[in-house]
């Protein structure tokens, strides 16, 4: 783990040299918004105590078109059925024609490096649009977020709408509910789902945590334009029916936009943790690999009948290891165990998770009891780590650790921000099963296939935007055109990993 911690760190040194401003200005500040930094072509600073920010930028991270009339010095901003509009120089700032704010530190054209900008108080303009803002002296940050009628709950500074409460709530309807008739009848069902869908909600925004942590954020140019290029992939691989297959999909275009940031964030991380790991020597490698507390090397005898395994449980206590291994060949039904005197290397999370659990309770050379799993009845030694092998295999090995270690940090920075978790009005309004499940079940018809998760005709080519998200373009530091081999790469040996053997 410490070593993970010295990657994050290297992370948080390559990302400051990405989006650093052009030049630094006296009084710069620092602007998020939704819990993203905000990146200006012309740095935020404070100017009579106010924070003051790019005008342009500002109005359309909001969400807001922007106007200027260069003669009247005029700015206008439109959103939805909302028009703002400002005036350089002047204090008053008026939305749908009603004066709604008095500026006591005016909006200001500045002349830098040749450029002309309209700088405008970010507390003003977003609170305008019905935005939240905090100032964070500490780190000089003006903290905006949006906080509308539609936002179910707060994850630390991160706002989740009802869209996308709604997306990961019908995501998960199909896989783990039964009929709604079984939930009315039993209420501690319907919330042990309604947890369900908040874990699941938090441990994917704890990848944007992460990233946020190590500085990365959707403003930066590069971030923007490889998610661009990631959606107008698929808007062009679906053509007209792009909206209606986001539909089944259960999203909407700004829920599928926000899923691709945070696939986007996850290549990217992954790729660096990869790309630092590789500048290590391979004795370091491997020095990292040995010293680990979470890799761990072990061996195993499988077999389908329990009165098997108890007549081999006393011979494979007292065996060799070269005996342990025999028996796990002759007679245990694992065809990865076959000729596999190596035994399987691995770390949390890549095995099935009664194996997994049996295999961390022992010490090395020790030998479990009889552990059961939907693959049958397992007798487990744990092995002493072999560093020849592990020099031999060090690039699988490798890739398989750092992966591991990543998503076991998403995971533990998941508890953090579910301590941070804030239920809004909106939440408590829902109804999940009136508003989510019985429509769901009212609008399919679930064949005995669909039930068991084999809905899809052999024949067909059709596929939902849930099954091929992880295929669109991503980012790297050294590529921020694409890479969707090493997406690709990532995607797959991370699910053989989680696969027992």
């Amino acid at each position: 783990m410490k070593r993970f911690i010295t990657l994050l760190l290297a992370i948080i040194i390559i990302m400051s040299s990405m989006t650093v401003s052009a030049f630094a200005v006296e009084n710069e500040v620092n602007v998020t918004l939704d819990g993203y930094r905000l990146v200006f072509d012309v740095p935020g600073r404070l100017i009579e105590g106010r924070t003051m920010v790019p005008v342009r930028t500002i109005f359309e991270s909001l969400g807001a078109t922007v106007e200027y009339n260069g003669e009247t010095k005029e700015v206008t901003a439109f959103r939805g059925d909302d028009t703002v509009k400002l005036t350089i120089g002047e204090p008053e700032l008026y939305k749908n024609d009603e004066l709604v704010y008095t500026m006591d530190v005016l909006p200001v054209i500045i002349e830098e490096n040749g450029e002309s900008r309209t700088l405008v108080p970010a507390r003003a303009v977003s609170e305008a649009l019905g935005a939240v803002v905090d100032w964070e002296a500490e780190t000089r940050t003006a903290i905006i977020t949006n906080v509308t009628d539609d936002t179910v709950m707060m994850i630390g500074d991160f706002p989740v709408d009802y869209d996308t409460y709604a997306y990961y709530c019908n995501s998960l309807i199909l896989s783990y509910l039964p009929d709604p008739a079984i939930l009315e009848a039993d209420p501690a069902l319907t919330e042990s789902f309604k947890a369900l869908v908040l874990e699941t909600i938090i441990n994917d925004y704890s990848i944007n945590d992460l990233a946020v942590t190590v500085g990365y954020t959707p403003y930066d140019p590069a971030f923007a334009e490889a998610v661009d290029s990631a959606l107008a992939t698929y808007i062009s691989q679906y053509g007209d029916a792009f909206e209606t297959v986001l539909s089944e999909s259960y999203m909407t275009p700004d829920v599928f936009k926000n899923l691709l940031v945070s696939t986007t964030f996850n290549t990217a991380m992954l790729n660096s943790f990869y790309a630092e790991a590789s500048t290590l020597s391979a004795e370091e490698q491997v020095k990292m690999l040995m010293e680990s507390e979470t890799l761990v090397r072990a061996a195993h005898i499988l077999v389908e009948d329990i009165t098997v395994a108890e007549g081999l449980l006393e011979e494979a206590q007292n065996a060799s290891d070269e005996e342990f291994v025999r028996l796990a060949t002759e007679i245990g039904t694992d065809p990865g165990m076959a000729g596999n005197a190596d035994g399987y290397y691995f770390t949390p999370g890549q095995m099935v998770e009664s194996f997994e659990n049996a295999v961390y309770s022992l010490n090395e050379n020790e030998t479990s009891g009889i552990v059961e799993s939907d693959y049958g009845y397992h007798i487990i030694r744990r092995l002493p780590k072999d560093e020849e092998y592990v020099l031999a295999n060090t690039a699988d090995i490798l890739q398989g650790y750092i992966t591991s270690e990543y998503y076991l940090s998403v995971i533990a920075n998941a508890q953090v921000l579910a301590s941070e978790l804030s239920l809004l009005e909106k939440y408590n309004e829902i109804d999940i099963i009136e508003d989510f499940i019985k429509p769901f079940y009212e609008t399919i018809e679930l064949t005995e296939d669909e039930i068991s998760g084999n809905d899809k005709d052999e024949n067909s080519d059709s596929e939902t935007i849930d099954e091929v998200i992880v295929d669109g373009d991503s980012y790297t530091e050294e590529n921020p055109e694409s890479n969707n081999d090493a997406e690709d790469t990532v995607e797959s040996d991370y699910d053989k990993f989680k696969k027992l053997i």
